[in-house]
């Protein structure tokens, strides 16, 4: 078991990569990591999803077919 409980932000590109993001959640907790993410992005989800990442030890980046959507500023 780990002493230190490390922290693991999930990034998806979206809905298609919800199956995959579920098993990499579960794999995490298993180990002993702490995993949070998004499952709707809002401007004010956003917010406090940079900051979540500021506070995670690691962040896991899955892409699918497709990036993702784009936002209010074309980002």
């Amino acid at each position: 078991m780990l002493d230190k409980r490390y922290q693991v932000f999930i990034s998806t590109s979206g809905a298609e990569m919800q199956p995959e993001r579920m098993v990499l959640a579960q794999t995490l907790i298993g180990m002993g990591f702490f995993s949070w993410g998004l499952e709707q992005r809002t401007p004010l989800s956003t917010s406090i999803a940079r900051r979540q990442i500021d506070d995670c030890d690691y962040v896991v980046l899955l892409l699918g077919s497709q990036y993702g959507e784009q936002s209010v500023s074309g980002v």
